[in-house]
């Protein structure tokens, strides 16, 4: 019995070790009732007309919606708010429409500016992968088509259903310093080689992009937004 209690205790410092989902984290937003940062490095918002909605659970006052026109949140630059090459970019997503202009991208947070730009880091969903990005071209926009996609990127669709409106979505993007990762409600949906770094000098949106030429609108709901300077592992 002594070395089953043992083992159990082992066990379970392992897991919990495996688990540690406060090491790294430099920006926590569980918006419950406003936008501000519960990580402790102190990451609020400067500007938000975003609305104040309802979580994945339907309780009232614990998520923003989107209105993809002018609706978006603003943190500011911060040395927490960049990394060197690991970084993990956590939200819950309800996309409640698409973006139709140029690109067609809904831009679920971004710092460092619309593009892919040196240094920038992004989670949006779009058209891009189905149409080999032929919306930057002038075609229409794919509502039906839709997926979710983070700074490294896969360039053809990967496997599984396209967004619904109107549907909650763990989205879960991570760099450990050579692969990028990207998962869906826990699946792993891609995995490709894409070193990077993520230091720029510009501030963090949600529901929008830092460029006039590509806002990027986002029309839907956000929730839990977490940031780390790691790649979580597949426990966590």
């Amino acid at each position: 019995m002594l070395r089953f209690l043992l083992l159990s205790v082992l066990l379970l410092d392992v897991c919990c070790a495996q688990t540690d989902l406060k090491k790294g984290l430099q920006a926590y937003y569980p918006f419950n009732g406003n936008a501000n940062d519960e990580s402790g490095n102190n990451n609020h918002p400067i500007f938000n007309n975003a609305s104040i909605s309802s979580d994945r659970f339907g309780r009232p006052n614990n998520a923003f919606h989107f209105n993809g026109v002018y609706q978006y949140i603003r943190i500011p630059n911060n040395p927490s708010l960049n990394f060197t090459n690991q970084i993990t970019l956590s939200a819950w997503v309800r996309p409640t429409g698409f973006y139709y202009d140029i690109c067609h991208a809904s831009q679920v947070l971004s710092k460092g500016g619309g593009n892919y730009n040196p240094g920038n880091y992004a989670l949006r969903f779009d058209d891009a992968l189905f149409t080999s990005g032929k919306g930057c071209s002038g075609a229409p926009c794919d509502s039906i088509h839709q997926s979710f996609r983070g700074t490294g990127t896969v360039l053809t669709p990967y496997p599984g259903d396209f967004i619904k409106k109107g549907q909650w979505y763990s989205v879960v993007y991570t760099n450990d310093g050579k692969t990028a990762r990207l998962y869906v409600n826990c699946e792993l949906k891609y995995s490709v080689v894409f070193p990077e770094t993520f230091t720029n000098n510009e501030d963090l949106f949600f529901g929008k992009s830092d460029d006039d030429f590509f806002p990027f609108w986002l029309n839907g709901d956000l929730d839990d937004i977490r940031i780390y300077n790691r790649a979580l592992n597949i426990d966590e």
